[in-house]
Order: C-alpha cells, then sequence, then structure tokens
C-alpha cells in the first residue's frame, strides 16, 4: 500500500488567493478545519475575525463534490480550540526560553544554566498564589506561631 500525504490546513487558509488549488495536485487527502454544524457562536467568531465561514464552506463543498476521497472536514470546535490555545502558549514559553538560553550562552556559555534558575523564580514570584504560600510557610512554620 502506497504512503498517502495529507496536507492539513488552518482556519485562515481558504483566504488566500486560489485556495486549495495547488495543494489538490500535491497531497492524496486535504484537512481542512470548518465550523461545526449548527455551531452559531464559532460561526460568529469565524465572522468577527474575518475568516469568512460561508465562503470556505463553499470550497470543501466544490472540492467534495468533484473529488469525494480528498477531503476531510473536520470541525473547528471548542475543544480543538482549547487545545490551539494550550499549544499556542507552551510554544511562546519556549521559544522564550530557547532565544534567552541562546543569547546567555553567547555572552558566557557556563551560565545558562543559571539563568534558567532565574527563570524558574521569575515565573514562581509572578504568581500571587505563592507568595501566600510563601508567607504562611515562613510565618507560621516557627515556634512563634504556635
Amino acid at each position: 500500500m502506497p504512503v498517502e500525504v495529507w496536507g492539513t490546513f488552518s482556519v485562515s487558509d481558504h483566504l488566500r488567493e486560489r485556495p486549495f488549488v495547488t495543494e489538490v495536485l500535491l497531497y492524496d487527502k486535504l484537512v481542512i478545519p470548518v465550523v461545526p454544524e449548527n455551531d452559531a457562536t464559532v460561526r460568529r467568531r469565524w465572522r468577527e475575525r474575518g475568516w469568512r465561514p460561508d465562503d470556505q464552506e463553499k470550497y470543501v463543498e466544490v472540492l467534495s463534490d468533484i473529488m469525494p476521497d480528498l477531503t476531510r472536514a473536520v470541525p473547528w470546535d471548542l475543544q480543538k480550540n482549547e487545545a490551539f490555545r494550550s499549544r499556542i502558549e507552551a510554544a511562546r514559553a519556549v521559544a522564550f526560553d530557547a532565544y534567552n538560553w541562546a543569547a546567555t550562552r553567547e555572552v558566557d556559555p557556563d551560565s545558562a544554566p543559571y539563568m534558567m534558575t532565574r527563570v524558574i523564580l521569575e515565573d514562581y514570584a509572578r504568581d500571587p498564589k505563592n507568595w501566600l504560600v510563601h508567607d504562611q510557610a515562613t510565618s507560621c512554620g516557627t515556634e512563634r506561631c504556635s
């Protein structure tokens, strides 16, 4: 059985000029996120962001009519959107750390691990609940709290 090559798309890829034209030739399957059926909230959000869900539906319909085995429309529901947000946050954090790691190594190759210690403490210090726990532990962890 030959290996299939699948192309995956974002919620805005259909906004490009002549969307999916070259992809039809390149991929065995096109996986396209679409507004979930009967989900007015998601449809409204797509419109507000300029993603033109009605246009996208037309493209997907045409592709499905011409090549029914080609298109895989995947509802982009709130669960997938939350997974997207979570991954984006993680990617941003990793990119930030990687940039700072590299910049620190340029100045002093031996100090990068120490820089990471500072970043961890910075993350800790930014979260107010850590200070509440810290203050309780330091003031009540002694004999004067008994």
